[in-house]
């Protein structure tokens, strides 16, 4: 009894976190990193991985053709970029709204590079429980895929929820003949020279409808010179 009432009582919380950030309009720090870090505290007790430490961060990452796939723990420590998260789960839900609106049947939804949480799509779908979704996901890591196994049970996700691949996106293959209505993976660092976006993307977009859609669509890159040198003379300058 107590363990059922702990479980519902982490899925209205996290609920009520979703809800809150799908509400923002703002980036403002002071409004959703209390948001954030609650949902935070679900993830890690339901998955078992804790976003929240610094001890052995950077342990697990592989190293592929196509780049670099973060270790978990960097994966889960994600949650901490507020303006991403925010950013990404309120395009993902406008974007699950408007597929249900547009197709008939099941919409098929491909979320690839999940880290431990799922973090940008399995606390969205506490909205979407009795929605026409078949969810695939996918990690590279096992540790990653088991975590993300856990917070599928612990959220009561098992029927929506039709497939965990542990596959390198950039070269997964399905077993069955499949189209998916959405691709969503989000696996970028500073100017996309390490992690495998491009990769994974022009890998999975054979397996994409012809009106399906890409999360993110477009990413722009800022880059500039900088003369380092320059900069510290004219600070020894100033001194």
């Amino acid at each position: 009894m107590n363990k059922t009432l702990n479980v519902a009582n982490m899925q209205r919380d996290m609920l009520q976190s979703v809800m809150q950030i799908l509400q923002s309009s703002s980036n403002d720090i002071g409004i959703l990193k209390p948001v954030l870090e609650q949902m935070g505290a679900v993830l890690s007790q339901v998955s078992g991985v804790d976003f929240d430490t610094s001890e052995n961060i950077g342990s697990g990452e592989s190293y592929t053709k196509a780049g670099l796939a973060v270790s978990p723990v960097i994966a889960a420590k994600c949650l901490q970029d507020i303006a991403r998260t925010r950013c990404f789960i309120q395009g993902i839900d406008q974007t699950i709204k408007d597929k249900i609106a547009e197709e008939n049947g099941v919409v098929q939804v491909l979320y690839a590079g999940t880290g431990p949480y799922g973090l940008l799509l399995l606390p969205l779908l506490l909205n979407y429980k009795n929605a026409p979704l078949s969810i695939t996901l996918m990690d590279i890591h096992q540790t990653s895929i088991t975590a993300v196994k856990k917070v599928v049970k612990g959220f009561e996700l098992e029927h929506i929820v039709s497939s965990i691949e542990l596959a390198d996106a950039t070269q997964w293959q399905p077993e069955n003949a499949v189209e998916f209505d959405v691709i969503i993976s989000e696996t970028m660092k500073n100017t996309l020279k390490k992690e495998p976006q491009l990769f994974i993307f022009a890998h999975l977009q054979q397996f994409l409808k012809q009106d399906g859609l890409l999360i993110p669509e477009t990413i722009t890159l800022s880059a500039w010179l900088t003369d380092t040198g320059k900069e510290m003379r004219q600070r020894m300058g100033n001194n």
